[in-house]
């Protein structure tokens, strides 16, 4: 865990990252990741969010390229707009049922997605929270869940 230095982390959000690891696991008594945190991160490649972690700012992974899987904690409540947009890696994306709200466009431009799994309670709001994504060969609802606009 060398990168912790690298992170930036003002009052449990972590607002920046100045390191090149490749897998990252965000520490614990973080509760949220800032807008833009990691946007543009060119080497990126998982990263694994502790419980505790309830929100990701918008665009905080946009344009991260390499980045092929994230694990998202039980605790995660909200993932804002354009979160993950562009994070072409990302083959396969699950949403666990703490997870109520994905803003405008959180995974378009995921070209390389292909299985989702949405669990039951979520609501996705704004439009094209999966736009331009992959193809969605797989795309698993289950019920109960609120769609304003998928693509």
């Amino acid at each position: 865990m060398d990168y912790m230095t690298d992170l930036v982390i003002e009052n449990g959000v972590i607002t920046g990252y100045n390191g090149t690891a490749k897998h990252l696991v965000i520490p614990s008594g973080v509760k949220g990741i800032g807008d833009g945190a990691f946007a543009g991160n060119h080497t990126l490649e998982s990263v694994c969010f502790p419980n505790g972690c309830e929100w990701i700012g918008e665009g905080a992974f946009r344009g991260c390229d390499r980045l092929s899987k994230a694990v998202f904690s039980e605790t995660l409540t909200c993932i804002g707009d354009d979160a993950f947009k562009g994070c072409n890696g990302l083959t396969e994306l699950y949403l666990p049922s703490s997870v109520r709200e994905v803003g405008y466009s959180a995974f378009g431009d995921c070209k390389g997605l292909r299985c989702v799994s949405l669990s039951e309670g979520l609501e996705l709001r704004g439009k094209g929270v999966f736009a331009r994504s992959g193809g969605r060969e797989r795309i698993k609802l289950t019920k109960r869940i609120k769609i304003t606009d998928l693509i």
